[in-house]
Formats: structure tokens, sequence, C-alpha cells
């Protein structure tokens, strides 16, 4: 009887050290310290206006041109719509997050958007969103294997997301604070042509809608979009 009234006291006396042990394990689990930089300069570049400059519109639109032989001569849109980002992270400190994202919210799709994947691909920085255009845009690679982010497309009102940790982290290693990236999407495929998907760019009213770098410290896995 004594021997149990012992251990029983021994046991209880353990409970502050087991509470404690849970409670820091939960918040190291859930803590998740963020950052959000909305873009700098955000604009459109569009091969059939390619003098003009889409930096003042509240949305940005997204479309690859279609090849002849996907679609029907009298139904096909030849157009070509990027569009390009900037985000300046001056008072990021890289060494306390360990993951970025672009973040991007889905103002419009047309009916084979979801047929299309979208991809991130670095620019540099030499332009302005109220000056840029088709002809003056920075070059970036032609090549759709030159991506460092990519993803499926999402519904309309949903945000998509590009993790371009590793590009954003070895540029801020280097001192690059100022951030630049062109986003362009694929076809929809054999005689598919409503596949128009529009964002919300930095002048949306909406603060929450506009175009966002975000940084993260978590342990989430990284899954690839695609």
């Amino acid at each position: 009887m004594n021997n149990y009234k012992r251990n029983t006291r021994i046991n209880l006396s353990l409970l502050p050290i087991l509470i404690f042990f849970i409670f820091s394990s939960i918040g190291k689990v859930s803590a998740t310290e963020t950052v959000e930089i909305v873009a700098s300069e955000d604009a459109q570049v569009y091969d059939k206006e390619k003098n003009t400059n889409y930096g003042s519109r509240a949305y940005l639109e997204l479309k690859a041109e279609a090849e002849e032989t996907e679609m029907e001569t009298s139904k096909a849109d030849f157009s070509n719509r990027q569009f390009y980002l900037k985000f300046n992270a001056d008072d990021v400190n890289p060494e306390s997050f360990n993951r970025a994202k672009i973040k991007l919210k889905v103002r419009s799709v047309e009916a084979d958007s979801y047929r299309t994947l979208w991809y991130i691909k670095p620019s540099d920085n030499n332009w302005t969103e109220s000056s840029l255009t088709w002809n003056n845009k920075p070059t970036v690679s032609e090549y759709q294997s030159d991506f460092i982010a990519s993803s499926v497309s999402v519904e309309k009102d949903q945000f998509v997301y590009f993790d371009v940790s590793d590009y954003v982290f070895a540029k801020l290693a280097q001192g690059n604070k100022t951030l630049s990236f062109h986003v362009s999407s694929t076809t929809a495929g054999n005689r598919r042509h409503n596949y128009l998907t529009t964002f919300y760019s930095k002048e949306e009213a909406t603060a929450a809608n506009r175009p966002q770098l975000v940084f993260e410290d978590s342990d989430e896995p990284v899954v690839d979009e695609i």
C-alpha cells in the first residue's frame, strides 16, 4: 500500500513537465510566421496591341497564343497575353523565413481555362508598370521548361500559389531585394479556344485580392503543383 502511494506521488510530480512539453510541441506545429508583400508594380502585355500600356488596370489577363492546328480558324483567338510582377523585399530578413510564394487571386475564367497550366519565370527589373508594352517587355526564356514555379489552373475567386523559394532566397542572398517575375500560360488544347483567365492586379480596390509575395517560416513539406 505504501509502495502504491509512493509511485503515485512520483508520477504526479512529472505531470507539469509533461504538460510543458505538450504545449511547447503544439506551439511549434501550429505557429507560422508570415509576411505578405503586395506587388510594387504589375502590368499586362498584349501582342495584338504591342505599343499599348495596361499598367493602370485593376486586372491582369493571361492567355497563350493558339496554334492554328488546334482550332477552327473562325473561332480562333491567336492573341498572347502575359503579365509581369515586381516586388520590393527591402524589409525582409531572409534568415527569418524558409519559404516564399507568389499569391494571386483569380478574377475570371473562361470555360476551357481548367485545361491550362500557368508558369512563373524570372525577369529582370528593367521595366515599369506605367511604360511596359509588348514591344519593350523584358526578354524571358521562350522555353516552358525554364519555369521556376507552376500551377494547374483554379476556379474563379480562388487563390493560386507559386512556390518560388529557391529563386527568391538565392537572389536575396546576393543582395537583390527587388524581384521581378513573368507569368505565362499554356493553350487549352485541340479545338479549345475559351481559356482566357484574369487575375486581380495591385490596382484592385480590395487589398486582400492584390498580388502578393508571401514569406513564411513553416515546417510544412513543399508539394510541387505539377
